[in-house]
Parts: structure tokens; C-alpha cells; sequence
């Protein structure tokens, strides 16, 4: 396996990691199901693993100057905003220090003044759109992701699993959906 291809496997799970079942459209119901995930007492402890693999996984593209380090933290920054209820539609410009400062950096300031909808559904955008041109091999990052749901599941019980094996499903629906015509 190149490194190209490792690099490629590593982002490909990060954003499996913060799946939508079809790009934009969808990212409400996505968004929704992460925060029911998060907000499940039972279930929380997987989804806080699952995030700080994603953020590993981020520094680890950044410190390497990897080209999918931009799709990762487009993929965190949504999380972020969902997770802590961050609003940067109604900030005035130009919008320069935390999160909202990130996410404009991101987006770049034709965003400023959109809805917060827009703005999250811009962020998994770029991601995706990184994913599409970075795709090499969806294998690698399928290997990665069910070991992480069957990890949560052996340490689980089943009712937490149920709610896992939907994840997975959502997964793989993305990662159809966002794979070149050509695979």
C-alpha cells in the first residue's frame, strides 16, 4: 500500500466517520441522528471514541501536510458546530477568531451571511468533494470502521450495537453515494 493510499484510507474514515447518507440534502437527518447518537447516554462513550479517532486522525494529516487535512477539519468543524450549538449566520464581517473564524477560512466569505444550515451543508461539501478526489480504495477504511463497531459492540450490549449496525448502514450508503462514477 502507497502512502498516497494510506493517506486516502485515513481521510475516507474520517469521513465515513461523519457520514451523510447523500451529500448536502440529507445533512439535517445526519446531524440529527449524530446528536441523538451523542445525546444516548448508553451510546455516548462510542461516539466520543469515535470523534477523538477523528481528530487524531485530522492532526495526523495536518503535521504531514497531507492535501485531505482540509476535508477533515471541514468534516470536525461541522461536528463542532452541531455538538456546541455554534451559530456564525448572524456574525457581521469579516469574522476572523474562533470557530466561526475557521469555518469562514473553510468556506471563504461569500458564506458570511448565510443561513447556519448553509454553512454546515458548505463544510460537508468541501469534504465530500475531497473525498471524491482523493478516492482510491474504500477497503481500507471499511476495515477501520467496522473493527471500530465491532470493538463498541463486544464492549456493548446489543441494544447499543442495533444503534451501531444503523451507523454502519448509513456509511456504506455514503460512501455509494460519494464514490467516482468510474469505481
Amino acid at each position: 500500500m502507497t502512502s498516497a493510499t494510506v493517506n486516502t484510507t485515513i481521510l475516507l474514515l474520517t469521513a465515513v466517520a461523519m457520514v451523510t447518507s447523500s451529500p448536502a440534502p440529507d445533512v439535517a437527518a445526519w446531524f440529527k441522528f449524530d446528536r441523538d447518537l451523542e445525546d444516548n447516554a448508553a451510546a455516548a462513550a462510542g461516539a466520543a471514541l469515535r470523534w477523538n479517532i477523528i481528530q487524531n486522525i485530522r492532526d495526523y494529516l495536518c503535521n504531514i501536510g497531507s492535501a485531505a487535512c482540509t476535508g477533515v477539519k471541514a468534516y470536525v468543524l461541522v461536528h463542532r458546530l452541531q455538538k456546541e450549538d455554534i451559530k456564525c449566520a448572524d456574525l457581521p464581517a469579516p469574522v476572523e477568531l474562533g470557530v466561526c473564524g475557521e469555518v469562514f477560512q473553510q468556506l471563504g466569505s461569500g458564506f458570511i451571511g448565510s443561513t447556519d444550515e448553509d454553512i454546515k451543508n458548505g463544510l460537508v461539501n468541501i469534504g465530500n468533494m475531497i473525498m471524491k478526489d482523493s478516492f482510491e480504495d474504500f477497503n481500507g477504511i471499511d476495515v477501520i470502521r467496522n473493527a471500530i463497531i465491532n470493538f463498541i459492540c463486544d464492549s456493548e450490549g446489543a441494544d447499543i450495537c442495533d444503534i451501531w449496525k444503523v451507523y454502519r448502514k448509513d456509511a456504506v450508503d455514503w460512501e455509494v453515494g460519494v464514490k467516482p462514477a468510474n469505481i
